[in-house]
This record gives C-alpha cells, sequence and structure tokens, in this order.
C-alpha cells in the first residue's frame, strides 16, 4: 500500500478491503425485526414483577425475570442473524447481484476512484465521504454508481485525497456552474422543528397537570431539564440529517443553459418555467440557506448552501439569467 505522493495532486494507490455497505433503511428493518422477536421475552419479564409476591414465590418471580431477559437478548442477538439470512434470501430471489466485498486494487487521484473488479467513478460522481465512529482505519465513501463504500486503509493517509479533489466543483461540459449539494425537504424539516416543540410542550403540561403537588423549585427543574431534553430527542433527526448524517444526502448538480440536472437522475428543472427560490431561514440552533427547486414531475427539493465557492458560482449565474425567483427570509422560529 503506498501513501500519498508528493504531487500536487495528491493520489493513493494500494491494494485494501473494499465492500459495498446498506443503507439505514435496512439497518433500522434489521433493529425493527430483532425487537420484534425480543419483545415476547421482555413481556415475560416485565409480568414477573411483583411487588407484593413473598417468600418462595417471589424468589421464583425475580429468577424468571431474569431468564426472560437472558432469553430476550438471546432473541436480540437471534433476530439480528435472521434478518441477515432474510434479506440475503430476498436479495437473491430478486435476482440482486451479492454486494462488493474483496481486498482489491483502489487507485485514487485527478481520474477519480477506481477499485478493480468493482468499476470507475469520475469525481462527479464520487459525492462526499464520512468517517466510522472510533475508527482510524475505515472510511466510507458515497458515489453514484456503487453506492456506499467501505474502504479499509488509515484514514489519514485516504481523506486528505479525497478532500483535495472534492473540494473542486464537479466537470460540467463547458463553462456551466456544477456543485454538490445536499438534498433535503424544507417542509419536512420545519414539521419536525414544530413536532420538538409540541412534545415539549405535553411533556410540560404532563408534569404540571400529573404531580400538582410538586414543590416549586422541583418542578422548575423538571421543566428547565426536560422539556429542553425532549425536544432535542426530537430535533436530532432532521438536525442530523443536515449534519452527522448528510453525506448520503449529498447529490451532484450540473447547469445546462437554463436546465438544472441532477447526475443520478434524482431531479431535472427547467429553470424558464420553474424559476430557483433562494431562501435564508433561522431557528432555535440552525440557520440554512437553500435553493428551492420544483421538477415537473414529482414533489419540491431544496439544496443545501454553503460557502463551497460553486454553490455562489450557481447563484451568481442563476441571477445574472433571470432563473432566480428572488431571495426570501423566514421569521426566527424560537
Amino acid at each position: 500500500m503506498n501513501a500519498t505522493h508528493p504531487t500536487d495532486t495528491p493520489v493513493f494507490a494500494g491494494r485494501i478491503p473494499v465492500s459495498q455497505t446498506g443503507g439505514e433503511v435496512q439497518l433500522f428493518a434489521m433493529l425493527g425485526f430483532s425487537m420484534l422477536a425480543a419483545a415476547p421475552f421482555f413481556a415475560g419479564a416485565v409480568w414477573c414483577m411483583d411487588d407484593n409476591a413473598t417468600g418462595w414465590r417471589a424468589g421464583l418471580l425475580v429468577a424468571g425475570g431474569l431468564v426472560m431477559i437472558v432469553l430476550a437478548v438471546v432473541a436480540m442477538l437471534a433476530g439480528f442473524v435472521g434478518w441477515m439470512v432474510v434479506e440475503a434470501w430476498w436479495q437473491r430471489w430478486r435476482g440482486h447481484p451479492e454486494p462488493f466485498n474483496q481486498t482489491t486494487a483502489v487507485d485514487i487521484g485527478a481520474h477519480g476512484l477506481s477499485v478493480e473488479g468493482l468499476g470507475h467513478a469520475g469525481w462527479r460522481d464520487v459525492l462526499a465521504i464520512e468517517g466510522v465512529p472510533d475508527s482510524d482505519s475505515h472510511l466510507i465513501v458515497h458515489t453514484r454508481p456503487f453506492g456506499k463504500l467501505l474502504l479499509q486503509a488509515p484514514v489519514d493517509v485516504l481523506a486528505p485525497v479525497f478532500d483535495c479533489h472534492l473540494a473542486r466543483p464537479p466537470t460540467a461540459d463547458g463553462n456551466e456552474p456544477a456543485l454538490r449539494a445536499i438534498v433535503f425537504h424544507w417542509p419536512r424539516f420545519r414539521a419536525w422543528i414544530w413536532a420538538g416543540y409540541a412534545l415539549a410542550a405535553g411533556v410540560a403540561v404532563a408534569m404540571l397537570v400529573g404531580n400538582p403537588g410538586a414543590g416549586t423549585l422541583k418542578t422548575l427543574v423538571a421543566l428547565g431539564l426536560l422539556t429542553p431534553l425532549t425536544a432535542w430527542l426530537v430535533w436530532w433527526i432532521p438536525f442530523g440529517q443536515l449534519g452527522a448524517f448528510s453525506a448520503k444526502r449529498v447529490r451532484a448538480f450540473e447547469l445546462d443553459g437554463t436546465v438544472l440536472r441532477c447526475t443520478d437522475g434524482h431531479g431535472t428543472v427547467d429553470l424558464r418555467q420553474r424559476p430557483a427560490t433562494h431562501h435564508h431561514v433561522r431557528g432555535l440552533g440552525y440557520e440554512i440557506e437553500f435553493l428551492t427547486l420544483r421538477p415537473r414531475e414529482g414533489g419540491r427539493f431544496d439544496l443545501v448552501l454553503g460557502a463551497d465557492p460553486s454553490h455562489h458560482a450557481l447563484l451568481a449565474t442563476l441571477d445574472e439569467r433571470g432563473l432566480l425567483a428572488g431571495h426570501e427570509r423566514r421569521p426566527v422560529i424560537d
């Protein structure tokens, strides 16, 4: 395995383990399947909790509860294994090929990312990278043709190579602006924010109504701690979608005259008929600048804008060509 070469354009070449990884949907389905398998045993453990039991009956119930908890853990593990078996069978039945998983030659340079046995992806098709928590030897790369790839090599060697090339705008024909941006849905994001407020308000009302005899100090402490924590418990979902878990939402776009096109077919918008709308919104814990696009087919989607020069170049070009509907400032939500 070769380290980064001392050139103006960093490169990497070597044989490393590469595997295609599944998405969050499969992870959530696996968790749901395992929890469903363990649910009867957890219910049995709860049934064994009897404060009124005494003597030998109390001892048996305690022992039974412990056994049920152990069986629940075993059932959860069996659920994980069972889901993997079911998923593998389902993929084979649908004729899907096995995910790529082998040690192979990887070449990363100005040309893009090449994986022997899998194929080549130019930089316009390499979308984002993300690290694996508590690991300095695994890097996830999001690509258009291959999905998520897990590369097993020192992160401090791989990451600088990707960072250097991803910092450059995706290659587009001619001199038209191109960019990578996070795709999200502003109405859904706002619904999560208001859901956080609603749940926090419900918790506050429940504490006040359900425990009217609590002292003023205890009530204030409970309200000051539990209600914000409840709201943030909901808000981490939309914040995570635009923050820690945003890599899978990155798409590459290019402007062709008056048509803005996603390179993976996510959406094509003729901006003469449906101009883009520029928004800048602020709220408690967030501030987002984004473009709203409305394809002729399908619902709206929004592109997060940041400090990337390609984002400013696109905005300037759209404004010059009269393809930007306007700049809208929404009220602060807090």
